[in-house]
């Protein structure tokens, strides 16, 4: 089976590049992605999804003024690949008038469209035009597949989640490589200065308005004025408000307690740092995240908009956007001190191990082909 996968980037800094390169790693023998995108850094996961037996074409940026060119650029590459995919998934759904009408022009007859947020767009004048693009995903895709009911919703209606068309695809991933380990711990403490005893709060996301990395060092500055010894871990490049959050930082007088970690990998020593974790996000698709950070065993705080289908360990807890830093501080510091054991296990079991999810994705995959494909 070959399936395209349309997204604006494969950049390693992004959640639906991750989530998606978390399956094709497992599934690579069986399914093969190739990656349509309009954005590409130096950091990006191309070399590994070559090595699997995938490629990646790059089309001019979808903006205002390059629409057109966007367009006809669509148009050339499922021209000159007619007939070599048998499901086009798409994930930044305001493409959708575009890439399902190109591609059902071409002959793709399994058309999927997967949402993974709650929200049409950061800002107003792109919530309007997605909103209005977003509605001939009825009519042009063939099945609608989200990382949460939430986020199936927002996308699509419940008219449409309601039926046997949707399908949450859980965004599972790798469970070994998130384990608490107490010697990555101490690896990783040193590398900061963090002393072993210090209260260590953590983060990991890219540095835009999604984020909400402004109330998150607000928080923080609460949770060192109860807890002098306590330290922020933000991981995570990218995003054009990094420079706003140091500054923040510094006016917070809260420098010297706050490690930008920026991009990195190994993200399960990270976790294995932290004693707490904090994810105050405007909105979430699911927050995969946050998946990680409970496989590792940490207690972790969300907003109320992340969805309910984050919440796997007893420690979990959320709280409202509209409740004062303070409270947050409060509620971080009431969580568990102690990680719980066996944690990876209750993880496994609500369905985000990837040795498990990719065989159903997998299935998922062979079934709407099958179905398609009958007279």
């Amino acid at each position: 089976m070959k399936v395209l996968q349309v997204m604006a980037s494969c950049a390693q800094v992004s959640g639906v590049a991750q989530a998606m390169m978390n399956y094709y790693r497992h599934i690579a023998k069986e399914v093969t992605f190739d990656f349509l995108v309009f954005w590409e850094n130096d950091y990006t996961f191309r070399t590994e999804i070559e090595e699997l037996g995938g490629r990646v074409f790059l089309t001019p940026e979808p903006g205002l003024r390059g629409f057109s060119q966007y367009r006809k650029a669509v148009e050339e590459f499922f021209r000159t690949h007619a007939g070599e995919y048998d499901a086009v998934q798409l994930h930044d759904l305001y493409l959708n008038p575009v890439i399902f009408t190109l591609a059902k022009k071409y002959g793709v007859k399994v058309r999927i469209a997967h949402s993974h947020s709650e929200k049409y767009s950061d800002h107003l004048k792109g919530s309007v035009r997605n909103w209005l693009l977003y509605r001939s995903l009825p009519y042009l895709a063939t099945d609608f597949w989200a990382a949460s009911v939430a986020a199936g919703n927002a996308a699509f209606g419940k008219r449409i989640t309601s039926t046997a068309s949707f399908t949450v695809i859980n965004n599972a991933i790798s469970l070994e490589r998130f384990l608490f380990n107490p010697g990555q711990r101490a690896e990783v403490r040193s590398e900061f200065n963090i002393s072993p005893d210090a209260f260590v709060l953590g983060h990991i996301g890219r540095f835009v308005p999604q984020k909400n990395h402004e109330l998150l060092v607000q928080v923080f500055a609460e949770v060192k004025r109860r807890r002098p010894d306590a330290c922020l871990l933000l991981v995570g490049e990218g995003g054009p408000l990094r420079p706003a959050v140091e500054t923040r930082v510094k006016k917070l007088g809260i420098g010297d307690s706050v490690h930008f970690a920026g991009l990195r990998t190994d993200i399960g020593a990270l976790l294995s740092a932290m004693d707490s974790f904090c994810l105050p996000s405007l909105y979430e698709g699911f927050g995969i995240v946050l998946a990680e950070a409970q496989t590792n065993g940490l207690p972790c705080l969300a907003s109320s908009q992340v969805p309910e289908e984050a919440r796997i360990l007893p420690s979990y807890r959320q709280q409202g956007l509209g409740d004062p830093p303070a409270r947050w501080a409060e509620t971080i510091l009431s969580l568990p001190t102690n990680r719980l054991e066996g944690a990876d296990k209750l993880v496994a079991e609500r369905g985000f191990d990837i040795r498990k999810t990719s065989r159903l994705l997998v299935s998922h995959y062979q079934k709407l082909i099958h179905d398609e494909g009958k007279p």
